[in-house]
């Protein structure tokens, strides 16, 4: 598409194959503080769909989609801070 192209030549650095991020504005989580926390179990990945979980990990690291945590949080899964929605 001839017009497609000649976006993608004036700014370049907006049609990249990596995820971008956006800077510049603070969000604010409206949290109801009367409601009890919980931690839910975490559940097993799948044996057979192992393989292919941890090499979109190992992609999402390389992304900085998500990043290692080094202690437990209460609401994060063990081992990775998620910071975009993942699809497999």
């Amino acid at each position: 598409n001839p017009e497609q192209t000649k976006w993608q030549k004036k700014y370049p650095n907006l049609f990249s194959n990596k995820v971008g991020e956006y800077k510049g504005y603070e969000v604010k989580l409206h949290i109801d503080e009367t409601v009890k926390p919980r931690q839910e179990k975490l559940r097993q990945v799948p044996f057979h769909l192992r393989d292919k979980v941890e090499l979109e990990i190992k992609k999402m690291l390389n992304d900085d989609l998500i990043e290692p945590v080094i202690e437990k949080q209460l609401g994060k899964a063990d081992g990775i801070t998620v910071k975009s929605a993942m699809s497999l």
